[in-house]
């Protein structure tokens, strides 16, 4: 059964520091640009390891709680995995460097088949957990965050669209600029709903050791 937390409005103090984290970031990206141009877009820039930064903290925030919140544990494993993956694939070009021939594609496979072997032998305690995720006010949250990230950032900011739409006046970096906000914006909104389920989380373990 999901705990009275899980589906109560989001707290108007909680729901202001968001929003004012969103503007904080928005803002920071304008000050940024407005100082380096283009070049904040470009990779390993300062955007790119603040959405790395962004992906570790969620990793660490869930790798944390499934230590001191086993009720859900295996779920929290999972997502810190999959912040995990998105870590790798923020850092393509590095592992390409590092591991010639063959780049992210290692480290993001042996993750992957360790989390996918993890799952399927906790695939009964997945089921109800994964509900009660589900039905938690940031699950849409961070699905917002990944159709903001992934098929906006990447169709809206796909190059031959956007050359096709501005003709003689496109110029490469608009590409970059669209696809990196959007992810940018997408990972904080991902650790933004990871902390609002945690603290709830938090919380019913605390209600119920209070019995």
């Amino acid at each position: 059964m999901v705990d009275a937390t899980a589906t109560r409005p989001l707290p108007l103090l909680r729901y202001a520091i968001f929003t004012a984290l969103n503007v904080a970031m928005i803002y920071g990206i304008w000050l940024m640009a407005r100082v380096g141009g283009t070049s904040l877009f470009s990779e390993g820039s300062r955007l790119e390891w603040t959405q790395f930064s962004a992906l570790v903290g969620v990793a660490a925030l869930f790798f944390f709680a499934a230590v001191r919140l086993p009720s859900h544990r295996e779920l929290h494993v999972l997502l810190g995995a999959a912040a995990c993956l998105g870590g790798i694939r923020e850092l393509d070009a590095y592992f390409d460097r590092w591991l010639p021939g063959l780049g992210w594609h290692l480290p993001f496979w042996c993750v992957l088949l360790a989390v996918g072997a993890y799952a399927w032998r906790s695939r009964t305690a997945l089921r109800t957990q994964i509900r009660d995720f589900a039905a938690h006010r940031s699950f849409a949250f961070m699905w917002c965050a990944f159709i903001l990230a992934a098929p906006f950032g990447q169709m809206i900011g796909h190059g031959a669209f956007l050359q096709e739409l501005f003709g003689e006046d496109y110029r490469r970096p608009m590409k970059r600029v669209i696809e990196e906000s959007a992810e940018t914006l997408g990972y904080l909104w991902v650790l933004l709903a990871s902390m609002d389920w945690l603290i709830d989380r938090r919380s019913a373990a605390r209600s119920a050791a209070r019995g």
